[in-house]
């Protein structure tokens, strides 16, 4: 939720459970986010195999290409891709295989394997070839590589319409790549094949991978978060580039979901955003604590870039991007490719409307982003595939699409004939009605109801003002507000509302509270605060 966004949202109150008491609020949280998620490794082992098809015979197979190694590794340029790559390739060293991993170049290369990247690469000094976090729709690609008698492994988590003829195949879209290739860790492990300190390590990554590629926490996402999770709290980040990126960041607080989506994910996902993916993959397999160091260094810089490029062009799209109907449009031809989806994501945040951000000059590169659970963006815009689009891929809230520039008034005349239903109610889950339910407990009950993410979002609370006892501006620049709340037995509750200018809030005048909880971490201690959403 993007905290300090005011009177931003249409609330939905009517399917939210009004809470009286403190174990009705305890029942109702616990039925409806207990999982039964494993406990140790060997149950996500089994899980692996039970939902994700990925067994110890997918080990076996791998360990038979030592004769035919080295086998190239091609990767993708994302956190996922990264990450993917970097266990395959550790995986397969432990079974005696050599590798050589290639990351593309968001901007030379384009996504997935195809043959004017590979022809660069003299591919057919390798007799083995395995696409990861790609592949699956590369027919064409496959079809040549088979013809030159070279082994073709995909293991891909896309979605694929027609069937693909390979030598090993993992196709499964319940998870990331990461968190194939941690399944095939798991295996690994379960084999005796590696250490557990080399299993934690792989299993700390692949998570960071399932989270970054905003994967739904079904039970083996979510296991493998949770362990994952636990792993990083009791022995912190094992592999020492992850523990110079999370030093180099600042971050001393306890790793949690929010640490590696605002945090880690951003910052692996920056080096193929700005610079090239093989920085953050170095950062993974250097070994050297100086050179670690250096690469932390700059993939700190290429984040800050990254960051410094998003905020210079939204800023622009704010005020150039055109309105067609219900949609926003922004072209500008110097966008970076690793940005337009970042932009876009802004603009329907901020305008509440689906956006498509576009770039280049004659062969047009474009992103878009949906809004609300009606709007299927890829399906509407795939009604124009053949007329306008060279390119289109994606899914129900994201795309990605090539156009000529000639086409790009037909994209923006069909966008401003669409009549869509757009929904933007937001749900608030618990109404709390009684200040003796609004406790400095509850934030610690959530807590252990974690990780949240998608399809398992974090409970959101409303509650009165009438408990409002006084309110102070904090921070530096004084432009937070803190605002107390009595709760329990008249115990002063925390409520932050972020980004408030003094003055420049009428919260006062409110009559409802809409939050979540949160733990503050500080000299070691925990607090219980509560983060305001909204109010109305």
């Amino acid at each position: 939720m993007p905290y300090g966004k005011l009177k931003k949202y249409n609330w939905d109150t009517n399917g939210s459970i009004k809470i009286s008491d403190q174990g009705q609020l305890d029942q109702k949280l616990t039925s409806r986010y207990q999982i039964d998620q494993v406990s140790n490794y060997d149950d996500l082992a089994d899980l692996a195999l039970d939902q994700l098809g990925v067994s110890p015979y997918h080990i076996k197979h791998l360990a038979q290409l030592e004769k035919m190694a080295p086998v190239l590794i091609y990767g993708d340029y994302n956190a996922d891709g990264i990450i993917s790559s970097y266990i395959l390739a550790y995986l397969l060293s432990k079974l005696g295989v050599k590798t050589q991993i290639y990351l593309p170049d968001r901007q030379k290369d384009g996504y997935g394997i195809n043959l004017k990247t590979l022809a660069k690469l003299k591919y057919r000094r390798f007799r083995s070839i395995i696409a990861i976090d790609n592949g699956i729709v590369a027919l064409s690609t496959i079809k040549v590589l088979k013809q030159a008698g070279i082994f073709v492994g995909i293991i891909d988590h896309h979605l694929s319409q027609q069937k693909v003829k390979t030598d090993f195949l993992i196709h499964q879209t319940k998870t990331s790549a990461s968190g194939l290739s941690l399944a095939l860790a798991s295996q690994t492990y379960r084999l005796a094949k590696l250490s557990q300190k080399e299993y934690l390590q792989l299993l700390q990554l692949g998570a960071i991978g399932i989270l970054a590629d905003q994967m739904p926490l079904n039970l083996y996402n979510y296991s493998a978060v949770k362990l994952a999770l636990a792993s990083f709290n009791q022995h912190g980040p094992i592999n020492p580039g992850l523990k110079q990126l999370v030093d180099q960041a600042g971050w001393t607080k306890p790793i949690d979901e929010y640490t590696i989506n605002f945090v880690i994910g951003p910052r692996l996902n920056a080096a193929g955003r700005v610079g090239n993916a093989s920085t953050a993959l170095k950062l993974l397999t250097e070994t050297n604590p100086d050179l670690i160091h250096g690469i932390g260094l700059e993939v700190e810089r290429l984040n800050r870039e990254r960051q410094t490029l998003t905020y210079d062009f939204f800023e622009a799209a704010k005020d150039k991007a055109v309105f067609l109907g219900q949609f926003i449009l922004f072209y500008q031809s110097d966008i970076p490719d690793g940005i337009l989806g970042l932009i876009a994501a802004k603009l329907s945040q901020h305008f509440q409307l689906p956006s498509l951000v576009i770039n280049g000059d004659n062969v047009l590169k474009g992103s878009g982003r949906g809004l609300g659970s009606e709007l299927n963006l890829t399906q509407l815009l795939g009604q124009l595939k053949d007329d306008v689009f060279i390119g289109l891929g994606g899914h129900k809230a994201a795309c990605g699409f090539s156009l000529a520039k000639t086409k790009l008034d037909s994209l923006k005349k069909y966008l401003a004939d669409q009549k869509i239903k757009l929904e933007n109610n937001q749900k608030v889950d618990y109404y709390l009605s009684n200040r003796q339910v609004l406790t400095g407990q509850l934030p610690f009950t959530v807590q252990k109801l974690s990780p949240f993410g998608q399809s398992r979002p974090k409970p959101v609370f409303m509650t009165d003002t009438d408990y409002l006892d006084r309110l102070e501006y904090m921070g530096k620049n004084k432009n937070h507000l803190r605002l107390k709340l009595k709760g329990h037995l008249s115990q002063d509750l925390n409520f932050i509302l972020f980004n408030q200018p003094q003055g420049g809030s009428d919260i006062k005048q409110s009559h409802k509270i809409v939050f979540e909880t949160q733990i503050n971490h500080y000299k070691g201690r925990q607090f219980p605060q509560f983060i305001i959403i909204d109010y109305f």
